[in-house]
């Protein structure tokens, strides 16, 4: 059931914005999600944990789109409709390396805040990163903050485990590079319930089709078949 939330704080920064809303409903875990909706009239969409604190849930948000857009424009009071936490979470694991590409870098934040590791993020450009988001390394296509060139140019090539989210180029990416590494990712994907019963958001696996809001978001890289 959706619950009824008000949104406390909204920063925002250039099309981005930080929603920080109430929630006294179960704390979620690193990787996990909610079904976010303006209304109940409004298609509903699912948006990772950036971060909970002191009863807040937070949520970072890139506009494009029209629902996005309507919910970069919120402010204070106004309110929401959640259902979560979803999903399964990343395992707690001793320094991790966390590899995030442009938005996917809210559940791994959230991790690093509560469990440490080392987290590099890789955006196109200096405009598509809010400095309130801080990483341990990053990488810009452009070469106008950070490293030029992708995230995974920022790997030293030792990792043993590797948690990531991005988009699925990304994903590809890593799993033709790394080899070595144990890799878990956290699938992005338009979901129509995120309770498993539209299998909308069905992806291959090597044993068969599994749905990323039920058996994920959390999936290991080498079971993907959706990834080339």
């Amino acid at each position: 059931m959706y619950e009824k939330v008000r949104v406390v704080r909204a920063d925002r920064w250039r099309s981005y914005v930080l929603l920080k809303v109430e929630w006294e409903g179960g704390g979620p875990k690193p990787g996990q999600f909610f079904m976010v909706r303006l209304s109940h009239f409004h298609i509903p969409r699912p948006f990772s944990v950036f971060d909970f604190q002191e009863g807040l849930l937070h949520f970072l948000i890139l506009k494009k789109g029209k629902i996005t857009g309507l919910l970069h424009a919120l402010e204070p009071g106004d309110t929401l409709y959640l259902l979560g936490p979803l999903g399964n979470s990343f395992p707690l694991e001793e320094d991790p390396v966390l590899v995030a590409g442009g938005v996917g870098i809210s559940p791994l934040h959230f991790y690093k805040r509560l469990y440490g590791g080392t987290l590099l993020w890789g955006v196109k450009s200096f405009l598509e990163a809010p400095p309130w988001i801080k990483a341990d390394r990053i990488a810009s296509e452009d070469g106008s903050l950070g490293v030029k060139g992708t995230v995974l140019q920022l790997l030293e090539g030792d990792e043993r485990l590797i948690y990531a989210c991005g988009p699925r180029a990304m994903l590809s990416a890593l799993k033709d590079r790394v080899k070595k590494a144990r890799i878990l990712v956290s699938m992005e994907e338009v979901m129509g319930c995120g309770l498993g019963l539209c299998y909308g958001c069905s992806i291959k696996t090597k044993e068969g089709f599994k749905r990323i809001c039920r058996e994920g978001p959390i999936f290991n890289l080498e079971e993907l078949e959706c990834l080339r």
